[in-house]
């Protein structure tokens, strides 16, 4: 009778660390959840954070590129403006030589 006394406290007592062994192993793994699903949220936070950036590059170089055709439109005016005003400072000179030419032949 001795034997079966001792070998149901050794049961029991293994019972009674398995069932600590198996809380902590719980408890072990709803912290590993948390940390998952936190890491998870930080993760998707980001992700939006990184489309909302690149969406802003996007618009950005969307600006900029209708800026420098901006630019090179006005840059194209002001030379055609520039060649307009050469021609008519050649024509003047060319009209105030040929008024030269005419006053000093007589």
């Amino acid at each position: 009778m001795g034997l079966t006394v001792v070998a149901r406290d050794r049961a029991v007592d293994d019972a009674k660390e398995a069932r600590k062994a198996e809380a902590k192993f719980k408890l072990e793994a709803y912290s590993l959840q948390r940390r998952l699903d936190r890491s998870n949220e930080v993760n998707r936070y980001l992700f939006l954070d990184h489309k909302n950036l690149m969406g802003a590059h996007v618009e950005m170089s969307r600006k900029h590129s209708k800026n420098l055709t901006s630019i090179n439109t006005l840059l194209v005016d002001l030379s055609q403006q520039q060649a307009e005003l050469r021609l008519v400072a050649l024509k003047d000179r060319l009209a105030y030589a040929e008024k030269l030419k005419t006053r000093y032949q007589r």
